[in-house]
């Protein structure tokens, strides 16, 4: 290590006032030390990791995992460099294995974040202080302290912590992202071009995946030249302008290199991975996509008020401080009052987005109307804020130990000095040092103090606790088959579970929320029939309808959480209710009392959790979300349970079940105010929608007395529309006012003459009205237009049998008749 100067000796005060002349400038490059230091960090922030690991894929993460696992294709074109690795990963291990080396790799990875954060907080601090007029070890220690306690403060915020629990894409860029950074700035300190050169490719591949990159591009070129017109010397190559022409041009190419790199990598891992035929893209579209995918990042990653939050509390202070850093450090000069106030106030505006106090987090990720959604976004954001952490307390640990305020009132008022050395001190000098020295240590403790318990994240574990053993219980009880009708949440965990244990699950989603291309697609996939192909591309929810009424047979592949109703609506007993399934064909006597007993215990597991005060706010929205959503599947499932065994006599059985059931709804208060929502919004709805808008509503939920509501407005005005009298004839039929509902079907026909559903409904009514030819003439008009449907063959064989009985008891009364009037004959 160089030789420093010592400013502590204030003995030769007087005899120094020329020392800026006279030393040689010192330039603070980083040593082997830094390096050993950035790895110590990286070491704690693994072990910690390690340590506080979480039971279960962070819920941010299943759908990346479920795609590199295979059980479903990629939603998106990036990050596709991501795929590569992760999907390498499971060639080589299995499943089970797989998950735990990315496990593995994502706490590496943030712990070579760590690292590498420190060695950019250390560069960027060796840059812009680098000409100062002298150093001193102390002013050494605290850069590296400060530095040492951003990159931990970095590591230990909410979404870098998360993001480490697995190697997700958000793992994957955050690392190329800061080692980006660090190589640039590296650049900087020292001059070499290859640095450089890396620098722009790192960032190229890293624009390919998000636009974030050409953020930091034009974040880093910026310091450059602020930095090229400020403080480099001529001894950097680029500065010699021989060289500063090509090699920019050099630097470009890289830079346009590594993006080009990754978009190839991106597209050709996404349709290898069979994404093109999941969005129903064709090779000519995937330029246009690739541009509209980046700007709905851009677009989706945070809401208005988001940006507008981000720039007033991270962006604005990290600038502001980067800039006054070299002004605030200077040694020679009085650290001027306001600018201190705004390392203070920026400091303390930094920290407090780290501290999990929930009263200090009024940032984004918790308020829903103002929350940045993107956690790639989150963890940059939160790299802007551990530097101006970083800056602020270099700032006040320079003017707390470095700057000799002293030595600098007698340079500068040198007329007063005999005053100035005669006022006594009100504190010793050495006990002045002395709380000098335990405030730069102290204030760090405290700062990582802070921030470092609530990495814990015990409720949270906990949570996701349960919600593994509720994804394993799901399958277990699924047993044999390979369709199982959700909510949609679980989907991507339940695969990647079932994947584990070497099986396939196939979740098909009844809740249709955005009826997307993927989501239909991965609906069809695997089937071979036109008709289910059709009915699955519509929704979940009309494939078990179709499956229920028509092929039985397919139940037998079936197990359910949702759509119970269908049972309810067609007048079937419910299916036979598990734990956290129902399989409609039936349970295992000694399966179903486990699943029940497993069932059971986790919603105990839940209440247990409730009775140590429920989810905290630091737990996040989407993990709450989800927790709430297995405490509503575990007691529905126990009122549909407990509904059959009162019909099966066992009392005891289902008050038990009911009791739960009743306990966990209570405790979901956010169950209760999505209901008034719900009703809310269906009162809205019902006000403010169209007539045509809200038939078509009710013939999709089959709600006839609602269709008829919407209908008689729309006949008013067209007599003749086809769905409209359709929507009245159901509704009568289902009163059976048969006459009324013959005539408002005869009427869809006058547009819709080859419709076979109404053939087949007249032929159902004909049949209970007697009229029997005119029934098997309409049912075989509908067989004529759809011959395979089985649902019109039982219709027609319903018809055939009904003439026969009809026929037989008139045979049966006729003989009656003639009996009887023969025995009348004979008496007479």
């Amino acid at each position: 290590m160089k030789k420093y100067r010592d400013e502590y000796d204030d003995e030769n005060d007087s005899e120094r006032e020329t020392f800026v002349t006279q030393e040689p400038v010192v330039v603070d490059k980083l040593s082997f030390s830094d390096y050993v230091f950035a790895a110590s960090l990286g070491g704690v922030v693994f072990c910690l990791l390690m340590l506080w690991s979480f039971p279960v894929i962070e819920p941010s993460a299943w759908q990346d995992a479920a795609e590199a696992v295979g059980t479903r294709p990629p939603q998106n074109l990036f990050p596709g460099l991501w795929r590569v690795l992760a999907a390498g990963v499971f060639k080589v291990f299995s499943v089970s294995a797989g998950l735990s080396m990315l496990s593995l790799l994502g706490k590496v990875s943030v712990a070579v974040s760590t690292g590498f954060a420190y060695l950019t907080f250390r560069e960027i601090m060796a840059l812009t202080l680098r000409l100062r007029l002298q150093y001193s070890r102390a002013r050494y220690f605290v850069a590296r302290l400060a530095a040492g306690v951003g990159a931990l403060l970095f590591a230990f915020s909410d979404p870098v912590w998360r993001a480490g629990q697995f190697f997700s894409p958000v793992t994957f860029l955050v690392l190329l992202a800061v080692f980006g950074m660090y190589l640039f700035f590296a650049f900087l300190q020292g001059g070499s071009l290859l640095i450089a050169y890396c620098a722009m490719f790192v960032l190229g591949v890293l624009s390919a995946d998000s636009p974030m990159g050409i953020l930091l591009l034009a974040l880093c070129w910026g310091v450059y030249f602020m930095a090229a017109r400020h403080v480099l010397s001529f001894e950097m190559p680029l500065m010699n302008p021989f060289i500063e022409q090509v090699s920019k041009w050099h630097m470009t190419f890289l830079f346009v290199f590594g993006m080009i790199g990754g978009i190839v990598g991106n597209c050709f891992s996404f349709a290898e991975m069979g994404g093109m035929d999941a969005v129903g893209l064709s090779v000519g579209d995937l330029p246009l996509k690739y541009g509209l995918h980046m700007w709905s990042r851009v677009t989706s990653c945070a809401s208005l008020m988001g940006w507008v939050i981000a720039f007033g509390v991270v962006v604005a202070p990290t600038v502001v401080c980067i800039i006054l850093l070299p002004r605030a450090a200077d040694e020679e000069q009085f650290l001027p009052y306001h600018i201190g106030a705004v390392y203070l106030f920026a400091g303390l505006l930094s920290l407090a987005q780290f501290c999990q106090v929930d009263a200090l987090w009024f940032w984004t990720w918790i308020s829903k109307p103002t929350m940045v959604t993107s956690n790639f976004l989150l963890c940059m954001f939160m790299f802007a804020l551990s530097a101006t952490t970083v800056f602020s307390l270099a700032v006040l640990g320079i003017d707390t130990l470095c700057r000799n305020h002293r030595r600098l009132a007698l340079q500068r008022y040198a007329d007063m000095r005999q005053d100035i050395e005669s006022r006594p001190e009100v504190v010793s000098p050495r006990v002045m040092q002395f709380l000098r020295r335990l405030g730069v240590v102290a204030v760090p403790l405290i700062i990582l103090g802070s921030s470092l318990p609530g990495r814990h994240l015990g409720k949270a574990r906990e949570m996701m606790s349960i919600l593994s053993d509720y994804a394993v219980e799901v399958v277990e009880e699924c047993g044999p088959v390979k369709w199982l009708f959700t909510d949609g949440s679980f989907d991507p965990l339940l695969e990647v579970v079932a994947a584990v244990g070497g099986r396939e699950v196939r979740p098909v989603g009844m809740i249709d929320r955005n009826n997307s291309p993927y989501e239909a697609y991965l609906r069809m996939r695997g089937v071979s029939d036109a008709e289910d192909k059709l009915s699955m591309e519509v929704s979940g929810g009309m494939a078990l309808r179709s499956w229920l009424r028509d092929k039985k047979e397919r139940l037998v592949d079936v197990a359910i959480q949702l759509g119970f109703d269908i049972w309810k609506r067609d007048g079937h007993a419910i299916p036979p209710c598990s734990g956290l399934v129902s399989r409609p064909v039936g349970m295992d006597e000694a399966d179903c009392a486990r699943g029940v007993a497993h069932a059971r215990a986790l919603g105990a597991r839940v209440l247990e959790f409730y009775a140590k005060g429920g989810p905290p706010r630091n737990a996040g929205p989407r993990l709450i979300d989800l927790f709430l959503f297995v405490q509503w599947r575990i007691a529905r499932i126990a009122r549909m349970r407990a509904e059959r065994e009162d019909n099966a006599g066992n009392a005891q059985g289902s008050l038990e079940d009911v009791a739960l059931s009743e306990q966990l709804d209570e405790k979901n208060a956010s169950l209760k105010r999505i209901l008034e929502g719900m009703e809310k919004a269906r009162q809205i709805m019902s006000r403010q929608i169209t007539p045509r808008e809200g038939l078509q509503m009710a013939l999709t939920r089959a709600d006839f007395a609602l269709a008829r509501r919407y209908a008689e407005p729309i006949l008013k005005a067209d007599p003749d529309e086809p769905q409209a009298n359709f929507g009245m004839g159901m509704s009568y039929f289902v009163q059976e006012q048969w006459t009324r509902a013959e005539a408002y079907l005869m009427r869809c026909l006058i547009r819709n003459p080859k419709e076979p559903a109404i053939y087949n409904n007249l032929a159902v009514l004909q049949m209970k009205t007697g009229r029997f030819d005119a029934a098997e003439k309409n049912a075989r008009r509908a067989l004529e237009l759809i011959p395979e449907s089985a649902e019109v063959q039982d219709t027609l064989k319903q018809v055939l049998k009904a003439r026969e009985d009809a026929e037989a008891r008139a045979r049966k009364a006729k003989k009656k008749a003639e009996e009887a009037r023969r025995r009348a004959e004979e008496d007479d």
